[in-house]
Protein backbone atom coordinates (compact mmCIF):
# COMPACT_ATOMS: atom_id res chain seq x y z
CA UNK A 1 0.00 0.00 0.00
CA UNK A 2 2.92 2.36 1.00
CA UNK A 3 4.32 1.72 -2.02
CA UNK A 4 1.32 2.42 -4.79
CA UNK A 5 0.43 4.92 -2.51
CA UNK A 6 3.72 6.96 -2.84
CA UNK A 7 4.63 5.53 -6.01
CA UNK A 8 7.73 4.17 -4.87
CA UNK A 9 8.99 1.53 -7.54
CA UNK A 10 11.59 -0.24 -5.59
CA UNK A 11 8.36 -1.21 -2.70
CA UNK A 12 5.88 -2.32 -4.99
CA UNK A 13 8.65 -4.31 -6.58
CA UNK A 14 9.31 -5.89 -3.01
CA UNK A 15 5.67 -6.53 -2.71
CA UNK A 16 5.48 -8.38 -5.38
CA UNK A 17 8.20 -10.73 -5.04
CA UNK A 18 6.57 -11.31 -1.15
CA UNK A 19 3.28 -12.24 -2.59
CA UNK A 20 4.46 -14.73 -5.03
CA UNK A 21 6.69 -16.20 -1.89
CA UNK A 22 3.57 -16.48 0.33
CA UNK A 23 1.94 -18.32 -2.50
CA UNK A 24 4.55 -20.49 -3.27
CA UNK A 25 4.72 -21.11 0.47
CA UNK A 26 1.41 -21.71 0.80
CA UNK A 27 1.53 -24.15 -2.30
CA UNK A 28 4.57 -26.04 -0.66
CA UNK A 29 2.26 -26.78 2.42
CA UNK A 30 -0.90 -27.96 1.05
CA UNK A 31 1.68 -30.26 -1.16
CA UNK A 32 3.50 -31.78 1.85
CA UNK A 33 0.36 -32.73 4.13
CA UNK A 34 -1.51 -33.66 0.64
CA UNK A 35 1.99 -36.04 -0.02
CA UNK A 36 1.86 -37.15 3.23
CA UNK A 37 -1.27 -38.69 3.63
CA UNK A 38 -1.55 -40.67 0.09
CA UNK A 39 2.33 -41.48 0.92
CA UNK A 40 0.95 -43.07 4.60
CA UNK A 41 -1.65 -44.77 2.94
CA UNK A 42 0.43 -46.31 0.22
CA UNK A 43 3.26 -47.68 2.54
CA UNK A 44 0.73 -49.54 4.99
CA UNK A 45 -1.05 -51.53 1.83
CA UNK A 46 0.12 -54.91 1.80
CA UNK A 47 0.40 -54.69 -1.23
CA UNK A 48 3.40 -52.42 -1.46
CA UNK A 49 5.41 -53.75 1.40
CA UNK A 50 3.74 -56.86 2.69
CA UNK A 51 5.84 -57.20 6.11
CA UNK A 52 4.83 -53.80 7.59
CA UNK A 53 0.96 -54.13 6.76
CA UNK A 54 -0.20 -53.65 10.25
CA UNK A 55 1.21 -50.47 10.66
CA UNK A 56 -0.68 -46.79 10.17
CA UNK A 57 1.60 -44.22 9.17
CA UNK A 58 4.80 -44.39 6.87
CA UNK A 59 6.98 -43.33 9.75
CA UNK A 60 5.48 -46.70 11.90
CA UNK A 61 6.01 -48.70 8.83
CA UNK A 62 9.43 -47.79 8.70
CA UNK A 63 10.64 -48.27 12.66
CA UNK A 64 8.50 -51.51 12.30
CA UNK A 65 11.09 -52.77 9.31
CA UNK A 66 13.91 -51.07 10.90
CA UNK A 67 13.11 -53.43 14.42
CA UNK A 68 13.20 -56.53 12.21
CA UNK A 69 16.20 -55.50 10.65
CA UNK A 70 17.91 -54.71 14.15
CA UNK A 71 16.70 -58.12 15.22
CA UNK A 72 18.16 -59.89 12.56
CA UNK A 73 21.30 -58.46 12.51
CA UNK A 74 21.59 -58.58 16.05
CA UNK A 75 21.30 -62.33 16.19
CA UNK A 76 24.27 -62.12 13.69
CA UNK A 77 26.45 -60.28 15.77
CA UNK A 78 26.16 -62.84 18.33
CA UNK A 79 26.77 -65.49 16.23
CA UNK A 80 29.60 -63.81 15.41
CA UNK A 81 30.45 -63.33 18.88
CA UNK A 82 29.98 -66.85 19.73
CA UNK A 83 31.95 -68.39 17.13
CA UNK A 84 34.46 -65.91 18.15
CA UNK A 85 35.32 -67.38 21.09
CA UNK A 86 34.78 -70.83 20.47
CA UNK A 87 37.87 -70.42 17.92
CA UNK A 88 39.76 -68.98 19.98
CA UNK A 89 39.66 -71.24 22.92
CA UNK A 90 40.79 -73.97 19.71
CA UNK A 91 43.63 -71.85 18.65
CA UNK A 92 44.67 -71.78 22.50
CA UNK A 93 44.75 -75.45 22.32
CA UNK A 94 48.03 -77.34 22.66
CA UNK A 95 49.59 -80.78 23.41
CA UNK A 96 53.14 -81.31 24.92
CA UNK A 97 55.47 -84.07 25.78
CA UNK A 98 58.42 -84.00 28.04
CA UNK A 99 60.80 -87.11 28.58
CA UNK A 100 64.10 -86.27 31.13
CA UNK A 101 64.70 -82.96 29.89
CA UNK A 102 63.29 -83.50 26.31
CA UNK A 103 59.97 -82.73 25.03
CA UNK A 104 58.02 -81.32 22.20
CA UNK A 105 54.98 -78.92 21.61
CA UNK A 106 52.27 -79.46 19.04
CA UNK A 107 49.62 -76.81 18.33
CA UNK A 108 47.20 -79.16 16.87
CA UNK A 109 44.40 -76.71 16.14
CA UNK A 110 46.65 -73.58 15.61
CA UNK A 111 44.98 -72.77 11.84
CA UNK A 112 42.32 -71.22 13.51
CA UNK A 113 43.96 -68.48 14.83
CA UNK A 114 43.64 -67.62 10.94
CA UNK A 115 40.06 -66.91 11.55
CA UNK A 116 40.48 -64.66 14.18
CA UNK A 117 40.96 -61.49 11.70
CA UNK A 118 37.97 -61.84 9.26
CA UNK A 119 35.88 -62.81 12.48
CA UNK A 120 37.06 -59.46 14.17
CA UNK A 121 36.79 -57.44 11.08
CA UNK A 122 32.97 -59.18 10.19
CA UNK A 123 32.02 -58.14 13.98
CA UNK A 124 33.27 -54.68 13.35
CA UNK A 125 30.61 -54.40 10.41
CA UNK A 126 27.77 -55.81 11.97
CA UNK A 127 28.24 -53.48 15.03
CA UNK A 128 28.42 -50.21 12.55
CA UNK A 129 25.37 -51.57 11.05
CA UNK A 130 23.55 -52.17 14.39
CA UNK A 131 24.56 -48.49 15.24
CA UNK A 132 23.78 -47.45 12.22
CA UNK A 133 20.09 -48.68 11.86
CA UNK A 134 19.80 -47.77 15.47
CA UNK A 135 20.18 -44.08 14.51
CA UNK A 136 17.91 -44.25 11.69
CA UNK A 137 15.21 -45.34 14.06
CA UNK A 138 15.96 -42.67 16.55
CA UNK A 139 15.71 -40.35 13.84
CA UNK A 140 12.40 -41.31 13.06
CA UNK A 141 11.27 -41.38 16.15
CA UNK A 142 12.49 -37.37 16.78
CA UNK A 143 10.43 -36.52 13.42
CA UNK A 144 8.02 -38.22 14.92
CA UNK A 145 7.51 -35.62 17.75
CA UNK A 146 9.19 -32.50 16.37
CA UNK A 147 9.37 -32.13 12.55
CA UNK A 148 5.63 -31.33 12.11
CA UNK A 149 4.86 -29.74 15.25
CA UNK A 150 8.15 -27.69 15.79
CA UNK A 151 10.46 -27.66 12.64
CA UNK A 152 7.87 -27.35 10.26
CA UNK A 153 6.19 -24.24 11.71
CA UNK A 154 9.19 -22.57 12.79
CA UNK A 155 10.27 -23.28 8.70
CA UNK A 156 6.96 -21.30 8.09
CA UNK A 157 7.64 -18.25 10.10
CA UNK A 158 10.99 -17.96 9.26
CA UNK A 159 10.42 -18.48 5.51
CA UNK A 160 7.50 -15.49 5.94
CA UNK A 161 10.57 -13.04 6.54
CA UNK A 162 13.33 -12.08 3.90
CA UNK A 163 15.81 -11.78 5.84
CA UNK A 164 15.27 -15.41 7.25
CA UNK A 165 14.03 -16.62 4.19
CA UNK A 166 17.22 -19.13 3.97
CA UNK A 167 16.73 -20.32 7.06
CA UNK A 168 13.35 -21.29 7.06
CA UNK A 169 14.00 -22.89 3.82
CA UNK A 170 16.27 -24.86 5.43
CA UNK A 171 14.48 -25.74 8.32
CA UNK A 172 11.35 -26.81 6.05
CA UNK A 173 13.46 -28.94 3.76
CA UNK A 174 15.03 -31.25 6.93
CA UNK A 175 11.64 -31.44 8.37
CA UNK A 176 10.25 -32.75 4.99
CA UNK A 177 13.68 -35.01 5.04
CA UNK A 178 12.85 -36.37 7.89
CA UNK A 179 8.85 -36.87 8.36
CA UNK A 180 8.47 -38.22 5.00
CA UNK A 181 12.11 -39.13 2.53
CA UNK A 182 13.74 -41.03 5.80
CA UNK A 183 11.41 -43.79 6.05
CA UNK A 184 10.15 -44.04 2.41
CA UNK A 185 13.72 -44.39 1.79
CA UNK A 186 13.61 -47.24 4.02
CA UNK A 187 10.95 -48.86 2.85
CA UNK A 188 11.74 -48.89 -0.83
CA UNK A 189 15.38 -50.52 0.05
CA UNK A 190 13.29 -53.10 1.94
CA UNK A 191 11.45 -53.53 -1.31
CA UNK A 192 14.62 -53.79 -3.32
CA UNK A 193 15.35 -56.79 -1.10
CA UNK A 194 12.94 -58.13 -1.09
CA UNK A 195 12.49 -58.62 -4.53
CA UNK A 196 15.63 -59.79 -5.05
CA UNK A 197 15.69 -62.93 -2.31
CA UNK A 198 11.90 -63.72 -3.95
CA UNK A 199 13.58 -64.11 -7.27
CA UNK A 200 14.07 -67.40 -9.24
CA UNK A 201 17.04 -66.98 -10.36
CA UNK A 202 19.52 -69.34 -9.78
CA UNK A 203 22.14 -66.92 -8.94
CA UNK A 204 20.45 -65.33 -5.99
CA UNK A 205 20.39 -69.03 -4.19
CA UNK A 206 23.67 -68.61 -2.58
CA UNK A 207 22.57 -65.45 -1.16
CA UNK A 208 19.52 -67.30 0.24
CA UNK A 209 20.76 -70.34 1.47
CA UNK A 210 21.33 -70.16 5.24
CA UNK A 211 25.01 -71.00 6.20
CA UNK A 212 25.70 -73.84 8.17
CA UNK A 213 27.27 -73.92 11.69
CA UNK A 214 30.79 -73.63 11.77
CA UNK A 215 32.54 -77.47 12.47
CA UNK A 216 34.81 -76.47 15.41
CA UNK A 217 36.15 -80.34 16.33
CA UNK A 218 39.68 -81.15 14.92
Amino acid sequence: MLGIGFNIAELIAVSKEELFQVVALGAIIVLFFGANGLIDSISTNSAFVSQVSGATTLQQAAKMQLNTAIAGISSNFNVIAANDQKISKEASAAASCNVMGTGYTVSYCGGFSMIASPLSMSGSVVGFAIGELSAMKRLIEIAEGFALPLLLPAGIILRTLKLTRGAGGFLIAVAISMHILLPIGILFNEIMAKTFFDSTDTLVAPYRDTPSALDLSC
